[in-house]
């Protein structure tokens, strides 16, 4: 095994703190009273059912219900950033929004379903980096009432950042609207966080139509059709990791690809996806753990509204349009004949003979890593390996996948990469 490179990176202290008193910031932008707080838990798992098995009785506009705002910030928002900021700080640092001739060049960034700015706010605590960036934000959402709420948090949480004197926060724009609505100003960067799990779920078409017609209209948002234009343009979608989310991204991907986005995370190639939550098969979804990321007072607080969380679960696609050989960029695919790159995608799954599985994500298609007891501590959900090619060639007849063997004492070398180095692997294997 050449190098492990963990999908997700613990968030920084600053990052850290400010979600551990998240709580506080949302009292101080959203008063409530005793009575209110009181009331929180019972109205977190009202809304909970209200999302999930009473989908059927929601209104488009629910989140304009003050009521019903004030819990889905506490619970799923407060969820969404612990997810989002340990996914983003284990990417490469400068591998979202590296293209810039200029720190004072602005860059037009749309969140579309943005309810209470998770994306930005999230992307500003994981990514000291772009904080000196002349970022302008149009967020899309139905709810003005959602943005408005998470325009005030996402300013909240940047002035318990330390700024240097060349930081100030990114300029916001609310857009009371949908996918779709007309903007004044192209974008290099589009960003989607639990957006199209509604539009299936109130949608009879197959899933085929809408990945088709939302990449469509996901690109027009960009400057990508711009004429003479030289930038890249980047898309991250975000879905909860279930099958039928992850059957979509999927479909999603395969569209974009048509239009010349690669896939830069999670997928390790350019081809078809092998997870690609068909019916009674695998799914491309990861596992962050949720007893060592969560904030205690947002743990406690789920306990007390009976959503208690082990794990926090996602399913997702980075991907990025470079103008330059587009066509050509777009149909190439790394190859190796000795080793071939894979990504864990599947929780430890107990074997015969003392062996533990895990089915990851190939150019090879699905794979069934298999592996000893010990060295199955040191793989964890997301990470990306590059293992040798199996010298036999057999397939699992559960799934079909290729079945590949690991069987070197390998687990000190596994654990023996630091993050810095981890990132620069990574890195480079991405952008060649």
């Amino acid at each position: 095994m050449k190098h492990n490179i963990s999908l997700f990176s613990a968030v920084s202290q600053e990052a850290q703190s400010v979600l551990n008193q998240f709580d506080e910031i949302i009292r101080q932008t959203r008063p409530i009273n005793s009575k209110q707080f009181q009331q929180l838990p019972r109205d977190i798992k009202q809304l909970f059912h209200y999302l999930t098995d009473e989908r059927n009785t929601r209104r488009s506009g629910y989140m304009n219900d003050s009521a019903t705002l004030t819990a889905y910030i506490y619970y799923y928002h407060w969820w969404n950033l612990v997810r989002l900021t340990t996914l983003f700080s284990g990417m490469p640092p400068n591998s979202i929004l590296p293209f810039s001739s200029s720190p004072e060049e602005e860059l037009v960034c749309v969140d579309i379903g943005s309810g209470p700015l998770t994306v930005p706010t999230a992307l500003w605590l994981a990514c000291p980096e772009l904080r000196s960036r002349r970022l302008t934000w149009y967020c899309i959402d139905n709810s003005a009432n959602a943005l408005a709420a998470g325009t005030d948090l996402f300013y909240a949480c940047t002035a318990r950042t330390h700024l240097t004197d060349s930081e100030e926060p990114w300029q916001i724009t609310k857009v009371k609207g949908s996918i779709g609505t007309a903007l004044r100003k192209k974008a290099v960067f589009i960003s989607c966080a639990n957006l199209f799990n509604e539009v299936i779920q109130n949608s009879d078409e197959q899933l085929e139509t809408i990945a088709r017609r939302y990449a469509v209209l996901l690109d027009s948002y960009t400057v990508k059709g711009e004429r003479e234009n030289t930038r890249p343009v980047q898309m991250l979608i975000v879905e909860p990791g279930i099958p039928y989310a992850a059957r979509f991204i999927s479909l999603l991907r395969a569209s974009l690809l048509k239009r010349h986005y690669i896939p830069v995370m999670p997928c390790p190639h350019r081809v078809i996806c092998p997870l690609d939550g068909r019916r009674g098969g695998k799914w491309c979804h990861f596992v962050i753990n949720a007893k060592e990321n969560a904030p205690q007072s947002l743990a406690q607080l789920s306990k007390k509204a009976g959503l208690e969380k082990d794990r926090a679960v996602l399913s997702f696609l980075f991907a990025q349009y470079t103008p330059a050989s587009a066509a050509e960029k777009s149909s190439y695919t790394e190859k190796n004949s000795t080793y071939v790159t894979i990504r864990v995608a599947s929780d430890p799954i107990r074997l015969p003979h003392n062996r533990t599985g895990f089915y990851c994500c190939s150019e090879a298609g699905m794979i069934l890593l298999t592996t000893d007891t010990a060295a199955a501590t040191h793989i964890h959900s997301g990470d990306l390996l590059s293992v040798p090619y199996p010298r036999e060639d057999r397939h699992d007849e559960k799934s079909g996948a290729l079945i590949v063997p690991f069987f070197a004492d390998t687990h000190s070398k596994i654990a023996g990469h630091s993050p810095r180095h981890t990132k620069r692997v990574f890195h480079e294997h991405t952008n060649k």
